[in-house]
C-alpha cells in the first residue's frame, strides 16, 4: 500500500492490495478512551487514521496492531462476530476489551504484520499530548485489584501457564521475579509470538477475568 501526500495536504489513496487482494485489519487504541479499542479495514493505515484524527476527539489513535489477511471484509465481520458480546454498539466499531486478546485472535488470519512503528501525529503539540496522557496513566499494581501475595495467575492464551504473585509489583515465573509483562513476554516468545507491545495486565487472569477486566470492574463500582 501506498499513500502520497500532494502539495494540497490531501491524500491520494493508492491500491495496497497485494495480489492476493488482502486488506490490512488494525486494532487501535486511544488515550482519550481506556478500555476501548477500534477494529476495523483500511487500504492506506496512516490515511485512515488521519482520517480518524479529524474526527472530533482529543488526541490521535495509536495503532496496537495491524497486518494484512486474505478478505479485509470477512476477517473484520470474523472478529465483530467473535467479540460480539464486547461490542460498544453495532453502529460503531468499537469494544470494550483488551488489545491484546483481538491482536491474538487476528494473528491466526495474518499474512504479513504491518504495525506501524511510530504513532500517527500532525504536530508537536500532538506528540506532548500523548505523552501527557501517557504519563498520566497509573502503573497497575496489585493492591489496586485486591489481589494478595501467594494468589496464582492463569495465562489467558493457555490457562495451565501460572505465575504467583509476589508482592504488589511482581509474579513468580519459572523461578524468576518478573513483572506481569516480563512473564507474559516470555510465554508468547515461547510460542513465537513477538509483539512490539504487550500488556501484562490483559494478558494475566484472576478469578475468571484478565487484570485488565478486574480494575476496570473495580473502578466502575
Amino acid at each position: 500500500m501506498v499513500g502520497v501526500e500532494n502539495e494540497r495536504g490531501l491524500w491520494d489513496i493508492r491500491s495496497m492490495e497485494n495480489e492476493s487482494g488482502s486488506n490490512i485489519v488494525y486494532i487501535l487504541i486511544n488515550g482519550a478512551m481506556p478500555g476501548y479499542v477500534k477494529i476495523g479495514i483500511a487500504k492506506n493505515l496512516k490515511a485512515r487514521m488521519k482520517s480518524l484524527y479529524r474526527t472530533p476527539v482529543p488526541l490521535p489513535f495509536e495503532c496496537f496492531y495491524a497486518c494484512r489477511v486474505n478478505d479485509g471484509p470477512e476477517v473484520e465481520r470474523w472478529l465483530f462476530n467473535v467479540f460480539a458480546d464486547r461490542r460498544v454498539s453495532n453502529e460503531r466499531e468499537f469494544f470494550e476489551i483488551e488489545p491484546e486478546r483481538v491482536s491474538a485472535a487476528l494473528r491466526v488470519r495474518e499474512i504479513e504484520e504491518v504495525t506501524p512503528k511510530d504513532n500517527y501525529t500532525e504536530s508537536e503539540e500532538d506528540v506532548r499530548a500523548l505523552e501527557k496522557v501517557s504519563s498520566r496513566r497509573e502503573k497497575f499494581n496489585f493492591k489496586m485489584v485486591e489481589i494478595n501475595p501467594g494468589e496464582t495467575l492463569q495465562f489467558s492464551m493457555d490457562e495451565l501457564i501460572t505465575c504467583k504473585v509476589l508482592d504488589n509489583h511482581y509474579v513468580e515465573f519459572n523461578n524468576q521475579k518478573l513483572s506481569l509483562t516480563a512473564a507474559a513476554k516470555q510465554v508468547l516468545e515461547s510460542k513465537g509470538i513477538h509483539w512490539q507491545a504487550v500488556s501484562g495486565p490483559g494478558i494475566w487472569k484472576f478469578g475468571g477475568e484478565t487484570l485488565h477486566q478486574r480494575r476496570l470492574r473495580m473502578e466502575e463500582e
